[in-house]
């Protein structure tokens, strides 16, 4: 059995209508095959490492990408470094960030590579406190043994079933996604035109209307090929909905106190924090809860989120905005997007989909199943550390 998978970033079951999705809209049975499919907190580092695993994050290890290390921090092995705790003081942001920028594309990679990471650029990370972090380096989720748990490439390969996967479509690429038993097709500019212009920009529309054309000629590929002797799984990391506000994150990055009582870690849609004072622990968290637009996470919520680590690593307190606001500058952002992602997953706009000829009578499903629902179509063993359960079969 031949599987085509396409994975789209950043689509929302709501984004699949006759108008701007017609191929998809069709291949969804008219919309009664859309299975809406609840993401995790976070970002695609680890929504990725979840679909590829069938696992939450505390279970592969994965949430975000910088966590607190001190003890060993890539950062402080590299000279510039110190060098380029000036451009902290620098008063204008869009300068920062274009020396930042700069810095991330033409000279750290080299770091990287040489330290053994896949990627160590500083982006917006105040260079007085950087050494206190450390990098996730983990493999891209389509090589093997990237995870401590068994990865769907780890049980193709261990079952001699060939895996190809590709970013774009040509000649060569559409030729070897032939030749192999499972394929995956990967396309990420709904995600990058919706953080630029919106979700429902003319732009984004559009975008859609490209990949759709995209899936179409993919599926109809196959179908030349192999018939109906084929399956075909479209399915996505996470939604996104629009920024109505942004919230300045300047006076958290210009803290006197900050790398002295405190750390502090900024997502676009979150604040992670570690404490060196007890007592400045309760100052934070009194400013925390006083403000109007987020929550701090109670450990109940982060267990139930699954994103419970013991050791604190990836931050003692996490600040999570409601859906609409931004924050910036964040540690990852050289811009203010007009809409994000990485709220809470069970926000409907939040949502993940999952489109298949094969499934019906689903509504509701987790990005944990895409992998299971994978090895059932294929009638191999599902490895037991496996959480989601196959929606085929």
């Amino acid at each position: 059995m031949k599987i085509l998978g396409i994975f789209i970033d950043a689509l929302n079951p709501g984004f699949i209508n006759e108008t701007d999705t017609p191929f998809l809209y069709r291949l969804s049975n008219r919309g009664e095959n859309i299975v809406s499919l609840e993401s995790v907190l976070g970002f695609s580092t680890t929504i990725g490492a979840t679909i590829f695993t069938g696992t939450y994050p505390d279970r592969h290890g994965i949430w975000i990408e910088y966590y607190y290390n001190p003890n060993y921090s890539p950062y402080s092995k590299i000279p510039l470094i110190k060098l380029s705790k000036p451009i902290d003081y620098i008063p204008i942001q869009i300068i920062r960030s274009g020396i930042n920028f700069l810095l991330s594309k033409y000279v750290y990679p080299y770091y990287a590579k040489k330290l053994g990471y896949s990627e160590l650029a500083p982006y917006n990370i105040p260079y007085k406190i950087i050494t206190y972090f450390d990098v996730v380096t983990f493999k891209h989720y389509t090589e093997p043994k990237a995870f401590p748990v068994p990865s769907l490439v780890d049980v193709l390969i261990e079952n001699g079933v060939s895996f190809y996967y590709s970013t774009h479509i040509s000649e060569a690429t559409l030729k070897n996604a032939l030749s192999s038993d499972v394929s995956i097709f990967y396309f990420s500019k709904a995600d990058l035109v919706g953080h630029i212009f919106g979700v429902g920009s003319k732009q984004h529309r559009n975008t859609l209307r490209e990949i759709d054309r995209k899936v179409e000629h993919l599926v109809n590929t196959y179908r030349r090929k192999f018939g109906n002797n084929f399956e075909v799984l479209v399915f996505s990391d996470h939604g996104m909905a629009n920024v109505n506000k942004k919230i300045s994150t300047i006076s958290w990055v210009k803290d006197k106190e900050l790398g002295k009582k405190y750390l502090i870690a900024i997502e676009s849609t979150m604040m992670r924090f570690w404490y060196f004072d007890e007592r400045y622990k309760e100052k934070i968290r009194e400013k925390l809860n006083s403000l109007g637009y987020g929550h701090l996470l109670s450990t109940k919520e982060k267990k139930q989120l699954r994103i419970h680590f013991s050791d604190n690593k990836y931050g003692e307190d996490i600040f999570l905005v409601d859906q609409g606001y931004v924050l910036y500058p964040s540690f990852k952002s050289w811009s203010i997007p007009k809409a994000m992602h990485g709220y809470h997953p069970a926000l409907k706009e939040q949502q993940a989909v999952l489109i298949s000829p094969t499934i019906s009578g689903i509504t509701e499903a987790s990005v944990v199943d895409i992998m299971p629902t994978i090895l059932k179509l294929l009638d191999l063993e599902i490895p037991k550390t496996v959480e989601g359960q196959p929606l085929v079969g």
